[in-house]
């Protein structure tokens, strides 16, 4: 409530979930081992990615130059963190009509054959 007091109204929310599948983990485990044998190391990525995800959104701008920004990590039943990131935008940035909010959300699949890798990553982590 302070933040939304000093700096305005949300723009964004973003939730980013760890992947047990990432090459950084399966790499890591030993055979046998699953991803949920290992919360450390799972732990352990997953804040190296939000912290470079938070670096692209705080600092690169990629969405807008931020006033504001505050995230919770939760842990979910299955033991895999993931994050609920609010974005407050500056006001020349806020996005104010479909083209605005269109360059920053895309809910369509990737074309299957000309992307083929982030077609089978999206088709398969949802």
């Amino acid at each position: 409530m302070a933040i939304v007091r000093s700096c305005g109204k949300p723009d964004l929310f973003i939730t980013m979930t760890a992947n047990p599948r990432w090459d950084e983990i399966t790499n890591a485990l030993l055979p046998g081992q699953t991803a949920q044998d290992r919360p450390d190391l799972v732990a352990r990525i997953f804040q190296l990615k939000l912290q470079a995800l938070l670096m692209l959104l705080t600092e690169k701008f990629v969405f807008g130059r931020p006033v504001g920004h505050v995230y919770v990590v939760e842990f979910q039943k299955r033991g895999l963190p993931h994050s609920h990131i609010l974005i407050i935008l500056h006001s020349s940035d806020k996005p104010h009509n479909p083209t605005d909010y269109n360059r920053m959300v895309c809910a369509e699949l990737p074309d299957k054959t000309q992307f083929p890798e982030l077609y089978e990553t999206v088709t398969s982590c949802m």
